[in-house]
Order: structure tokens, then sequence, then C-alpha cells
């Protein structure tokens, strides 16, 4: 499965899996947002950015960061951390989603 394939099934799955919570969730237009989708949650708008996950030794990892082009050439990890409130992981091994506050990680 290529990437772009890969992050709109992510996607998908954490903004269905958010739903089934009674969220009401946004999708921002166009791809300048540093977060996938929003939701309100007691009259808040919380951001998350959507990561697939991977089970490793038991436990589900993901990335933290974005792989960005750098002006005059070469790549640059990015960080959300300060930019969203929450990672919305779908892990495919095991066919679940996770919130995850970025402050805790």
């Amino acid at each position: 499965m290529d990437t772009t394939t890969k992050g709109n099934v992510t996607e998908g799955a954490v903004l269905s899996a958010l739903m089934r919570t009674g969220k009401v969730v946004l999708v921002p237009f166009g791809l300048q947002a540093d977060y996938d989708i929003v939701f309100e949650d007691g009259g808040r708008f919380c951001k998350v950015q959507c990561k697939t996950g991977r089970l490793v030794v038991g436990a589900v990892a993901f990335n933290l960061y974005t792989v960005k082009a750098k002006v005059g050439g070469g790549y640059e990890n990015r960080s959300y951390r300060d930019r969203i409130d929450y990672y919305g992981v779908f892990c495919p091994d095991n066919g679940k989603c996770y919130l995850v506050p970025s402050a805790d990680v």
C-alpha cells in the first residue's frame, strides 16, 4: 500500500472512531493545516494529527513527526507537539484506534 493510501485509511479509521463516540468531527480544507481532523469536546475544538501505528514487542509505536523538505534541499523531521492536541493512531495490526494526548508523548 502506498503512503497516501495508508494515510487515508488511517485518517478514515480515526474519523470513524471519533464519530462512533458521538463527537462532532470537522475536516480542514486543503493541505496547509498541521492537523488532519478537529473534533468538538465540551465547546472546545481539539486538533488531531492522524498516524499509522505498528505493533512492536506488544506495544503500538508511531512517529511523532513529519518529514518536510528543506529550502535548498534535504529533509528534516518536524514535530507536531506544540501544534496539536492529540495523535489519532490507527494500528492495522490489531484494528484499533487510540487517541493519545500530545502532552503525554
